[in-house]
């Protein structure tokens, strides 16, 4: 007898046995597990910087302080000094690990940091300037000089790289999920296959 031929479809690679998830399937449950282990942790250190301090205070009291306050001086030490260290704390995190992410996907360097590219440089410059010329003495004017002379210096970073062969582009770089630029004489088209 022959053998009847039964067409079978392709399965992208990697996608494991229909039905089951395959690897897709594996990595998608892995990230879930691991930001969920981050998120316990954090809500762990959080915890910690809250109760922990020059003065302990126990968990019991914080969980008052926050869900039930009464007004007590622990309880208004939470409240008033150490949540908001706290969150701070936390933002300002969240702030520099996007600032970080941003800059190494700007520059495709996973290495990239802004102390690399002279931006904290820039900001520092800026506030020694306003200091020693205009006789700037308030904190609020430090951050918005700071922040002028970080976006001086990426401009300026920015135009030292646009000025080269290529220009700003990202010609030498391909992926299938974004496609080389067109053929120019300034940037000739290089993709990897």
């Amino acid at each position: 007898m022959g053998s009847v031929g039964v067409e079978r479809r392709r399965r992208p690679p990697g996608a494991g046995p229909p039905g089951r998830g395959g690897a897709a399937g594996r990595r998608r449950g892995l990230w879930a597990l691991t930001l969920l282990a981050v998120l316990v942790a954090l809500v762990l250190v959080a915890a910690a910087s809250v109760a922990v301090g020059a003065r302990p205070i126990a968990p019991g009291v914080v969980f008052d302080a926050i869900f039930d306050p009464h007004g007590s001086a622990d309880e208004r030490l939470v409240r008033e000094l150490r949540l908001p260290r706290t969150g701070l704390g936390i933002a300002a995190g969240a702030a520099l690990g996007l600032a970080g992410a941003l800059m190494q996907s700007l520059t495709r360097n996973p290495l990239a940091d802004p102390g690399i590219l002279g931006v904290n440089a820039g900001a520092s410059a800026a506030v020694v300037v306003a200091i020693g010329f205009a006789g700037l003495q308030t904190f609020t004017g430090y951050v918005w000089f700071a922040l002028a002379g970080a976006a001086a210096v990426a401009g300026l970073v920015h135009l030292l790289g646009a000025a080269g062969p290529g220009g700003a582009t990202p010609s030498g770089w391909c992926s299938p999920a974004w496609p080389s630029p067109p053929l120019s004489p300034r940037s000739p088209r290089r993709c990897c296959s």
